[in-house]
């Protein structure tokens, strides 16, 4: 059994936060990351095409998440 792990997404999301998916992911479903966007407005999601979990991060979809967050909090 899985512990409920959205009351501590729910407490993170109230900072600016950035979540990135890689497309083709099965560990991180486009359903969750649907969700994660849905709870908070500071979210700034990007889904990388192609790439399953995880990232390297450094894709372009990626870069411009981090770049926007990095910019929110600057």
């Amino acid at each position: 059994n899985q512990p409920d792990m959205w009351p501590a997404f729910d407490v993170l999301a109230k900072k600016p936060l950035a979540v990135v998916r890689g497309e083709i992911s099965n560990l991180f479903s486009a359903a969750t990351y649907e969700k994660m966007l849905s709870r908070s407005p500071q979210v700034q999601g990007a889904v990388v095409p192609r790439v399953g979990h995880a990232p390297m991060l450094d894709e372009p979809e990626a870069v411009a998440a981090i770049d926007s967050l990095l910019a929110k909090v600057s």
